[in-house]
């Protein structure tokens, strides 16, 4: 019997597989044993990596709507307008979106902790 393990590397986790060439070891409780310790693997291998350095995609996510905010904020408005029931101004909205440092406050929040 050969036993393999791979590692394959997604944006957001590491998975750690194994397998083998016998069918009959799939109904082993020793194999789901060591699918158990494969995914407590996976998880001690990504927080290694989080502590590390490494950012999980779902933190990027504020990021990336705080660069999405930034680059369309008039379209945040209505949007965030329209969940309210507030209708937007149209003359504020132009001036908020042309404010430095209104765009730098949006950065700033995504960046805080």
């Amino acid at each position: 019997m050969e036993v393999k393990v791979e590692a394959k590397t997604f944006p957001d986790r590491i998975e750690l597989t194994q397998s083998f060439e016998d069918p009959h070891f799939s109904r082993d409780p020793i194999v789901n044993m060591h699918r158990e310790i494969l995914k407590l693997k996976d998880a001690v291998v990504r927080d290694a990596l989080i502590s590390l350095g490494w950012t999980p995609p779902e933190e990027n996510n504020k990021y990336i709507e705080a660069l999405k905010r930034i680059a369309n904020p008039i379209e945040f408005m209505q949007r965030e307008a329209k969940q309210n029931g507030d209708e937007l101004n149209g003359r504020a909205a132009i001036l908020l979106s042309n404010d430095a440092q209104y765009l730098k406050d949006i950065a700033k929040e995504a960046s805080a902790p």
